[in-house]
């Protein structure tokens, strides 16, 4: 199983019902590890909230959208801080003390989700935007109307936006003692080390935009695409890309991957030889992550059988 998954879609592809989906994946094997969503740049936790799953306090949900201390609530989540009770505003209140300082024993944290890395680096953006001093960039431009002031963005805070993402998710979340982290993106175009342009996760700039699903085990693409249902027709679908591909309205090369033992690669692919996995109404990504777990399981029985062999002959 991979430790880190990145879903990407466009809006509508159902990105955070496949966290939902990852969430009670993760739940139904692990029933006693509890589960943190942070929510960024109006991210929808509608599927958590119908289940009921945040009340029964399987899932605990910080939304850090466009707070007053964005950069620093960023990276002390990333640490592994997380908040604790509401200031007089109402807002959760958060740290760098050992009062949010995560103990990992007792509070028995599993998996990891996030709504969106998209939305972490618009709230970036809107964050320097915010400051008076331009961040250490000259602004590109300036209007102030009564005590708002906003800015214009140079390319050195893109710059920063893009270290800033590459921490949280490199250098934070995922050296936490955790199982998994989920995360999705937005759809965005940006071009390969070649020039080519190609379809990947939105982030500041378009810089990252091939280089981002390289920080993940798995990067798949959510879209529509034409299959076969149970009578043999060709209806539109919700699926989940596994592997690159091309758009055939654009010819435009899709990011996506999977992370596989190259023992069960063919097996997989047997199983979902057009390189998607169809993204039904009620187990969504889970189906394809059954499917891996499956091979692999059987992967370990057929060697742990092959290891008995050669030790009972080596005795004999």
């Amino acid at each position: 199983m991979s430790n880190s998954i990145l879903f990407v879609g466009d809006s509508g592809d159902t990105k955070t019902t496949q966290l939902f989906f990852l969430a009670k994946w993760y739940h139904k094997r692990n029933p006693t590890k509890k589960i943190r969503l942070i929510v960024a740049g109006g991210g929808e936790i509608e599927p958590f909230e119908t289940s009921g799953i945040i009340d029964e306090g399987i899932v605990d949900v910080f939304d850090m959208s466009f707070r007053k201390t964005f950069l620093a609530d960023s990276r002390r989540i990333s640490e592994g801080y997380w908040p604790k009770g509401k200031d007089k505003e109402g807002q959760p209140i958060l740290k760098e003390s050992n009062e949010f300082k995560t103990d990992w024993k007792e509070a028995n944290i599993g998996l990891y989700l996030v709504d969106s890395l998209s939305g972490i680096s618009s709230c970036f953006l809107d964050h320097l935007s915010n400051q008076k001093d331009g961040a250490g960039f000259k602004e590109s431009w300036k209007f102030e109307e009564e005590e708002v002031t906003i800015i214009g963005l140079q390319m050195g805070h893109y710059g920063i936006v893009q270290r800033e993402v590459h921490k949280f998710v490199s250098r934070g979340l995922k050296k936490l003692p955790i199982d998994i982290i989920g995360i999705s993106a937005l759809i965005d175009k940006g071009e390969d080390r070649k020039k080519n342009t190609v379809y990947g996760p939105k982030i500041a700039g378009r810089r990252l935009t091939e280089e981002v699903p390289s920080w993940f085990g798995d990067n798949f693409y959510l879209t529509n695409e034409l299959d076969e249902n149970s009578k043999g027709e060709m209806v539109n679908k919700k699926v989940a890309w596994c592997k690159d591909h091309i758009d055939p309205d654009t010819n435009i090369k899709c990011l996506a991957k999977i992370r596989l033992l190259s023992e069960i690669v063919p097996k997989f692919w047997k199983m979902f030889p057009k390189g998607f996995g169809p993204l039904s109404y009620r187990s969504g990504i889970m189906d394809i992550l059954d499917a891996r777990e499956f091979l692999v399981n059987e992967y370990k029985k057929e060697n742990a059988k092959e290891n008995e062999k050669a030790t009972t002959g080596i005795a004999v």
